[in-house]
């Protein structure tokens, strides 16, 4: 809600009054709000062999495979872009630190994602006999995603 408030107040001001107030800093600044809306739906595979050692020195070798396909994400996106600023502890005045690009969301966007776990080599699918499994899954993308990206906290690129 901060952010906003922060995003129409910028807007609303004119160029001298930004610069007066403090809030346009350096010139090549970038901020900006984004209504996304992401419908398309990309696909990770995760594959991986799991060795399990059995008594006498028996051993079995049991594939694992699981799909996430992000199918939707939807919600406000903040951005902002910081200038290119001047390395102090460089002796050369043409060194400048990179601009940073921030991007976070203002709340939890509205996602869905489908999860698909194989197990052996038939391919038994345990996210259809076990959906809390699945459920499992979904729950810690969505909890690894308010983790990363959601006010206050934020993805950072160095551009």
């Amino acid at each position: 809600e901060d952010i906003t408030k922060y995003a129409d107040l910028f807007e609303s001001l004119s160029k001298e009054e930004k610069k007066r107030k403090g809030i346009l800093g350096e010139t090549n600044e970038l901020l900006g709000s984004l209504d996304m809306a992401y419908h398309g739906g990309f696909s990770v595979k995760l594959s991986a062999t799991f060795y399990i050692n059995f008594p006498k020195f028996h051993a079995i070798a049991l594939p694992f495979q699981a799909y996430v396909r992000v199918d939707s994400i939807v919600g406000n996106l903040f951005l902002y872009c910081t200038p290119h600023t001047h390395n102090p502890s460089s002796s050369s005045p043409s060194e400048f630190h990179p601009s940073k690009l921030l991007l976070m969301f203002s709340e939890m966007p509205k996602t869905k994602f489908s999860i698909r776990l194989n197990v052996g080599r038939t391919n038994a699918k345990i996210s259809a006999i076990f959906p809390q499994i699945s459920n499992y899954f979904v729950s810690s993308i969505r909890k690894n995603l308010w983790k990363q990206c959601v006010c206050p906290n934020r993805l950072s690129f160095n551009i």
